[in-house]
């Protein structure tokens, strides 16, 4: 018994990363025009708002209104 208890715990900790919420992140393409993506950026891209990203596109739609600096492509 304890032995399928623990591989389910194991299994559940190697699954969890494929569970991870989906962020969003707004970013600078061109002065004054910002979007927003759904995978952090790798490159030297300017990230607009939350550096830590959106738990939600609505969220980072509803930032992106009130980030000066950046109009909706």
């Amino acid at each position: 018994m304890r032995k399928m208890i623990a591989s389910g715990i194991v299994l559940a900790i190697l699954a969890s990363p494929t569970f991870a919420a989906k962020q969003y992140w707004i970013v600078e393409q061109a002065k004054n025009s910002c979007t927003i993506i759904d995978e952090k950026p790798k490159t030297t891209i300017t990230i607009r708002g939350n550096n830590e990203g959106y738990a939600s596109r609505d969220e980072a739609e509803r930032s992106l209104k009130t980030t000066k600096g950046c109009s909706q492509e």
